[in-house]
């Protein structure tokens, strides 16, 4: 879709938060109506299905913009991405780790259920990372790649963006102020070490798999509960939040680091070749 392509190039940011707000819109609208389903699918099912018309449109926009062999998976950098991504690992494994420490008690739950929360994930990842790396980062590299400024600059509005797709959080849980607050910027943070290590993997999967072994880690507690932590949302103290941000701005720093090795060359107007120094 050449005129796709071609609004990208001519306007860039319209095109990066249109797109991600379309995204994040037909996610919410989807799972708003799979909750309405009353049972008549099985609730893992119904995470499932809730990510198909999302990830339509963004396979969409993103083969409209680069080319469609950039979907098909490719093993390259995979694991060089989980080894730059070294502070998503060790935050995951903490996570483990307190939840067999933990007082809360623990349930044995089916393969199944475990099957289907790890995919799950990985939709997630192949999601947000198509979106805000794939579509998003490369239409700002390819038009403020001109000086190392303007790449740090691409990272961090992207990043920025992936953050405040969050926000669309406080339509669930509009009491959730503090946490939903916090977890825009700590998710861009994250988003600045996600879209540092794409750039120097070269490779979009070495993002997804790495996204989605994270929060697997960090998410996999909640099927391992025998009992319901909270029926009801809380939000967090203030000072949580801040301490919340402060755990991530290590991601950024990180992040950033990686940054100085990556050069960008443009061999056409629409992709970006990504080459380690």
């Amino acid at each position: 879709m050449p005129h796709i392509r071609k609004f990208s190039q001519a306007h860039t940011y319209i095109f990066a938060f249109t797109t991600a707000l379309i995204a994040i819109a037909l996610l919410y609208i989807s799972n708003f109506f799979m909750s309405k389903s009353n049972g008549r699918l099985d609730y893992n099912l119904n995470g499932i299905i809730t990510y198909l018309v999302p990830l339509i449109f963004v396979f969409v926009i993103y083969v409209s913009i680069t080319n469609i062999k950039y979907v098909t998976f490719n093993k390259k950098g995979i694991l060089k991405g989980f080894f730059l991504g070294w502070p998503f690992m060790c935050l995951g494994l903490y996570n483990i780790i307190g939840l067999f420490r933990g007082p809360i008690p623990l349930s044995s739950p089916r393969i199944e259920k475990i099957f289907f929360f790890t995919i799950i994930m990985v939709l997630v990842g192949i999601f947000e990372e198509f979106l805000c790396r794939g579509i998003i980062l490369n239409s700002l590299v390819n038009k403020l790649n001109s000086t190392k400024a303007g790449l740090i600059k691409a990272v961090i509005l992207s990043s920025f963006i992936f953050g405040l797709g969050h926000l669309v959080n406080l339509i669930v849980s509009p009491n959730l102020i503090i946490s939903t607050l916090s977890q825009i910027i700590y998710t861009t943070l994250h988003g600045i070490l996600f879209a540092a290590i794409y750039l120097r993997c070269k490779n979009i999967w070495s993002v997804v798999l790495l996204h989605a072994v994270y929060d697997w880690l960090v998410k996999v507690s909640g099927i391992f509960h025998a009992v319901s932590i909270s029926a009801t949302p809380v939000d967090i103290s203030p000072l949580l939040g801040i301490v919340n941000i402060l755990f991530a701005l290590p991601f950024a720093l990180v992040g950033l680091f990686l940054l100085r090795k990556v050069a960008i060359e443009n061999i056409d107007k629409s992709v970006s070749t990504i080459k380690s120094m």
